[in-house]
């Protein structure tokens, strides 16, 4: 069986013992052209600012941040000018980064006055954002702050002046690029909302902001409103339009697309894509750094420079420092992804032949483990299994009726059992019978 799986091994889908893929996606035929590398920017630090229910200490910050860097996050979006930080707290998140990898990328957001160009340059960040959104006529003021900061406090805001075309958004962006420029950072700019955004107002701000040098252009998608082929085209849009000036993705997860939108737009020429670790933010979620980086790695053998086997870590320490946790199902680092056992005995008995017929991917591969569970559709030979690894010594004869008593505690109890309750339910299963024949 291993010879006769090994015919069907010799194309690019397959890295022995970790992964095994369709050779189709690998073909420029099918999916077209794909570029070498992409990066992949975490925001994980920022967003979870916006949750609720989630405050990280400095020292938590400084945790979670080392970690991300260990496992090869070249790039970080760490948090939004206005939030509290201090420049000796945001020195040190560079000083941390840097201190392991030196060539890391740090990036703050949301750089709005020549103060926050200051504050980026004494701290050595790298790269700071502006945020553009889309011209929206005379909405504009409804997702303005400095309005609802001054409705607050009882002030007018009539007088706040806002852009009254597409093209004084792009203005407003190229004064805080120069301005950026002036204080020796670089300055990215950002089409925010966009599924309001027209070809037209792309191409138009894109093509403005690299006249102005800007850094790079972040692609939007808070709202999750654009499908990965219309993500696509905004970037190929980008692209043409800015030159050389780099294409970040942002992607939303409200339809479940937040991983396809992330790679449709790298496989357009998008170089950057933006995640979280588990997908964390508020609102929809975030695109998943393990799903986004490990789709580019393994399905389309696009390097992202992340180390896959510090995905299911990282994935455990984000969860723990924040208190929340995914389903166990979650693909690549959920705690019960890779479990096996309750669909048939063919399925689980398969693995001793080659774990890579149905599960595409190896744990191991994600730094993931494999867990034998026992369900209503187990069979005698699973039982048996589960059994040895228990340490329990059983006669073959006797697996099922272990079996039929487990699968009625399940059903009494509506759920799967523990090892420790499989164990109880083994020992006490084998004593009555053991007894039965002694007498």
């Amino acid at each position: 069986m291993r010879s006769s799986l090994d015919t069907f091994r010799s194309g690019p889908g397959y890295e022995p013992g970790s992964w095994k893929v369709s050779d189709a996606n690998r073909r420029d035929d099918v999916v077209g052209s794909r570029p070498v590398s992409v990066r992949m920017r975490d925001l994980t630090l920022r967003v979870t600012e916006q949750m609720s229910d989630v405050s990280l200490s400095h020292q938590q910050r400084l945790r979670l941040l080392e970690a991300l860097v260990r496992a090869g996050v070249s790039s970080l979006e760490t948090s939004s000018f206005g939030r509290g930080h201090t420049v000796e707290e945001m020195r040190e998140e560079v000083e941390t980064a840097k201190a392991i990898n030196p060539d890391c990328e740090l990036v703050y957001t949301g750089a709005a006055t020549e103060r926050h160009m200051r504050m980026a340059a004494e701290s050595g960040y790298d790269v700071v954002r502006v945020l553009s959104g889309v011209f929206l006529g005379d909405a504009l003021p409804a997702y303005a702050g400095a309005v609802y900061h001054r409705a607050w406090q009882g002030r007018e805001w009539d007088g706040l002046r806002f852009p009254t075309s597409p093209g004084e958004v792009t203005a407003r962006a190229q004064r805080l690029i120069e301005l950026g420029a002036s204080h020796g950072v670089k300055v990215g700019g950002s089409v925010l909302l966009l599924s309001y955004a027209t070809d037209e107002d792309v191409a138009q701000y894109c093509r403005g902001i690299a006249e102005a040098g800007a850094y790079d252009v972040q692609l939007g998608d808070h709202a999750s409103g654009t499908s990965p082929e219309a993500f696509a085209h905004f970037v190929r849009i980008s692209r043409e339009a800015g030159g050389d000036i780099e294409v970040a993705a942002h992607t939303h997860d409200m339809f479940g697309l937040a991983t396809a939108t992330a790679v449709a737009a790298g496989l357009a020429g998008a170089t950057i894509l933006e995640a979280s670790v588990n997908g964390f933010t508020e609102g929809p979620a975030q695109g998943d750094l393990a799903h986004i980086s490990g789709a580019m790695e393994m399905l389309y053998g696009v390097h992202t420079g992340i180390d896959l086997a510090q995905l299911t870590p990282l994935s455990r320490l984000t969860e723990k420092l924040i208190g929340q946790s995914r389903p166990g199902d979650w693909g690549l680092t959920g705690t019960a992804i890779f479990d096996y056992g309750n669909d048939g005995d063919e399925y689980a008995q398969e693995l001793k032949v080659d774990p890579l017929i149905h599960m595409g991917v190896a744990p191991e591969a994600v730094g993931n483990d494999r867990q034998l569970r026992i369900g209503s559709t187990s069979g005698p030979w699973t039982m048996w299994d589960k059994l040895d690894e228990l340490g329990i010594e059983v006669g073959r004869e006797e697996i099922p009726q272990v079996l039929e008593a487990c699968k009625r505690g399940m059903a009494e109890l509506g759920r799967g059992l523990t090892d420790s309750e499989i164990r109880e339910t083994a020992l006490r299963v084998l004593d009555s019978t053991r007894a039965g024949v002694g007498s």
